[in-house]
């Protein structure tokens, strides 16, 4: 059951807020999928391999069983305890299968690796196409509740006389074109550094997309589409290997752009009333521009030590690693996301001309902050002028250590002790700024960056504790091996 509110000032000025519920037995959907792979690797000299792959990924269409009487959905409006919401025809609900058969999904994939003598280098390249047979998730098209039901914003709204489901779309398996070329050098024993360009192209992904009734307000259907599009593209430089036969040391960079149209995979992105696909085209959520990575283990020698001291101070390994990233894009809208309201595609503000969009200030989080007369809000139901995660937040600086040792026992039993700290030296990190115009803490950030991914609940992502961003972390460790 979900209980949905157009926006904050309704819920305070009583406007009747919608109601959506659902009990039902079915209808079950099964779904079936099989492939066919082959590959082959060619020596074709000693200096050049060629490999040939070729996979058919079958998926007939899901079977749908489906019995009318065990179908209790319900979508309206709540006016109070005591009332009952409004229900509506769902009789002409279309269980159709989600996709046809289709006998054309042939993925072909090629690389090679040559070897050149002087100066001695490896060049590497590979190119292939790839489906995504996950389509668990696309059967959710047969839900009752395709069809949903938001209240206007009318403070005395009516319902309208009916809503009749229109078939699911039709659906394809998710493809994805990918390349990668790269270049290996030996620097010098045991030591390689390699640049490589890695790219790829999503086509006929998976995005969930709402229909709206711009009059009424009301959410007429939500269901998955094959719209979906996304692109990437990477350079990344790196080096690996022993400095010394004690220092091994492992340092990259890489600079990367995602874009797509929708990036999540359960948000709504409204489509039709002349909103354009293509102006949701824009940096991917999780773009990161660029990010540099070191990390080095060094063990002690236990010969620079006396007999006496090599059982306190001999054998000890220290490792550290260091993380630094341009921070991830965002918007600034019109609409409190926060709570679940809107679209993830709809309420961007418009820039106004000549105003900068971040000021200095030493006391907000970060020294930073967002300039409120940069934006304004856009005409009602239009997105302004500030494009799709337009924007791009703090960065990221972080080091972690530590310290650990093995200590045989007696027989096969040994000890492992370890000491590490994250974010040693409790540099602060802070999440994205408010980006709601309406919010009294607007364009300052609120939170660390560890709290950016959920707060590690089953329905709010991954567990802080565990992310890069938070204020240092000691942890000890013991673990016994026998």
């Amino acid at each position: 059951m979900a209980i949905t509110s157009p926006s904050i000032d309704a819920l305070l000025h009583g406007v009747p807020l919608g109601l959506t519920g659902s009990f039902f037995f079915g209808p079950e959907s099964s779904s079936q999928q099989g492939s066919f792979f082959a590959q082959d690797t060619l020596h074709l000299s000693k200096r050049l391999d060629l490999l040939l792959g070729l996979r058919w990924e079958i998926a007939p269409p899901n079977i749908v069983s489906i019995n009318a009487d065990n179908y209790y959905p319900f979508i309206g409006y709540w006016r109070g305890i005591g009332t009952s919401p409004v229900e509506f025809d769902y009789s002409n609900f279309s269980h159709a299968p989600s996709w046809p058969m289709r006998w054309n999904q042939i993925a072909p994939r090629i690389g090679l690796a040559y070897r050149l003598k002087s100066p001695d280098l490896v060049f590497r390249a590979g190119a292939g196409l790839f489906y995504d047979t996950q389509i668990g998730s696309i059967i959710d098209n047969e839900n009752p509740l395709t069809a949903w039901q938001y209240s206007p914003t009318s403070p005395n709204p009516q319902p309208p006389s009916g809503i009749t489901s229109s078939p699911p779309p039709t659906l394809f398996l998710p493809r994805v074109w990918e390349w990668r070329t790269s270049v290996e050098r030996e620097i010098h024993k045991a030591s390689l550094f390699s640049l490589s360009y890695f790219g790829s192209a999503g086509r006929r992904l998976l995005r969930n997309e709402a229909t709206q009734d711009p009059l009424a307000g009301v959410l007429q259907t939500l269901a998955f589409t094959s719209d979906g599009i996304s692109n990437y593209e990477a350079l990344l430089a790196q080096y690996r290997g022993n400095l010394s036969p004690r220092l091994f040391i492992l340092a990259s960079y890489t600079w990367s752009h995602s874009i797509d149209n929708g990036s999540s995979d359960t948000t709504p992105e409204l489509v039709g009333q002349g909103i354009n696909r293509a102006s949701d085209i824009g940096s991917s959520s999780f773009d990161v521009r660029h990010l540099f990575t070191t990390s080095l283990e060094y063990k002690l020698p236990s010969e620079a030590f006396t007999p006496r001291l090599q059982k306190f101070l001999g054998g000890w390994q220290f490792s550290s690693t260091l993380v630094a990233r341009t921070g991830f894009p965002f918007d600034v809208t019109t609409v409190d996301r926060s709570v679940g309201l809107g679209f993830d595609n709809t309420g961007r503000a418009s820039l106004v001309p000549g105003q900068p969009i971040w000021i200095a200030n030493s006391a907000a989080p970060g020294g930073r902050e967002l300039n409120p007369a940069a934006f304004m809000a856009p005409v009602a139901g239009m997105n302004g002028t500030l494009g799709r995660n337009g924007l791009t937040g703090n960065g990221l600086f972080q080091i972690d250590a530590s310290v650990r040792r093995q200590f045989r026992l007696f027989e096969g039993l040994s000890m492992e002790t370890s000491i590490s700290a994250f974010n040693t030296l409790n540099h602060p990190t802070f999440a994205n700024p408010v980006n709601y115009l309406g919010s009294a803490l607007f364009g300052q950030s609120t939170s660390t960056a560890n709290l950016m991914l959920g707060s590690g609940s089953p329905t709010t992502g991954l567990t802080p504790l565990f992310q890069s961003g938070g204020p240092r972390t000691i942890e000890l460790g013991l673990r016994f091996t026998f």
